[in-house]
């Protein structure tokens, strides 16, 4: 979990006093989003929807000097000075895990060993100080088994907890992960297999970002190459994960040309077919002579009547 920071004096700010509630509202929950998600404060086009916004919020923002614009959508002012970036929050958690990593260890190695006493036998640690360090160790939160209640938003409480074995999926609320869909299902294409769609977005969470997603199923959904009537499912383009996918490639040119007319092509498919077979007879009908010979048609000397004259 990171947190997302908010000043006691915000409330006050001269950049604050002015804004409308939807503005407030949309840089709270982008912020903590932009926190969750490890954006750096960005906050793409296509998550607007999700935290309740609105272009219209966006610049009221942007104007007010709280976001500024970004290629991908907009991004927090000075997010770096005032909030933890990906590469901190990462490196304290791989930090953190380490340190967990070697509390386990040492508990491991304090293996119990037998003791005789008067009354009977009893298991006691070999080593008796590594087993207080131990728990010392583990209240200073070297470890996810005790989690102290933070009084205040500092980053150092939350990243020594070892997040990295925890799927994004299992952070996100029933309610997040169901707006988080909700966005990408807005911008993706074809709007059919909606429950399919939603498990196999689940599933995919846990691969990649939301903000990922989102954006290359906007890039499909706007690719001149794409077809409707092949335009894959949602789940199908989840499951495959497209979203690591080039863009299409150019469509083929289709034309209607047809072959050049036969000779005999005023006729019909039977007709055609008995000219045919009587210009290859040592006697043919003469009237069938007339007709080919009025249609400028000649027999062909290898005996592939039928493909020649069409029949």
């Amino acid at each position: 979990m990171s947190w997302f920071k908010v000043d006691d004096g915000f409330y006050a700010h001269p950049k604050v006093m002015g804004l409308s509630d939807g503005a407030l509202s949309l840089w709270t929950l982008a912020g903590t989003w932009c926190a969750h998600q490890l954006t750096d404060g960005v906050v793409p086009h296509a998550a607007l929807s999700m935290h309740r916004g609105t272009p219209e919020r966006a610049q009221e923002l942007v104007e007010a000097g709280l976001w500024e614009l970004h290629p991908k959508g907009h991004k927090f002012h000075d997010w770096e000075q005032y909030q933890p970036t990906k590469e901190q929050v990462e490196a304290e958690r791989e930090a953190a895990k380490e340190r967990m990593k070697a509390a386990r260890a040492k508990r491991k190695a304090a293996k119990p060993v037998r003791e005789n006493t008067e009354d009977g036998s009893r298991d006691v640690p070999e080593n008796t100080e590594d087993g207080s360090e131990d728990v010392r160790a583990n209240t200073d939160r070297t470890s996810g088994e005790v989690r102290l209640t933070p009084t205040r938003p500092d980053p150092s409480l939350s990243t020594d907890v070892d997040n990295s074995s925890t799927s994004p999926s299992a952070q996100c609320s029933p309610a997040e992960l169901r707006a988080e869909f909700a966005a990408f299902w807005t911008v993706y294409p074809r709007k059919s297999g909606k429950a399919k769609a939603e498990k196999a977005f689940e599933r995919a969470r846990r691969k990649t970002t939301v903000e990922a997603m989102t954006e290359a199923a906007g890039r499909y959904r706007d690719d001149p190459n794409r077809e409707a009537g092949f335009t894959k499912e949602a789940a199908t383009w989840l499951n495959q994960e497209c979203w690591n996918d080039p863009p299409l490639p150019p469509r083929f040119e289709r034309t209607s040309a047809k072959p050049p007319p036969g000779p005999l092509d005023g006729y019909g498919a039977g007709v055609k077919s008995q000219i045919g077979w009587e210009m290859l007879s040592p006697t043919p009908d003469p009237q069938a002579v007339a007709m080919a010979e009025a249609a400028g048609y000649k027999p062909p000397s290898n005996g592939h009547r039928l493909r020649e004259v069409g029949a």
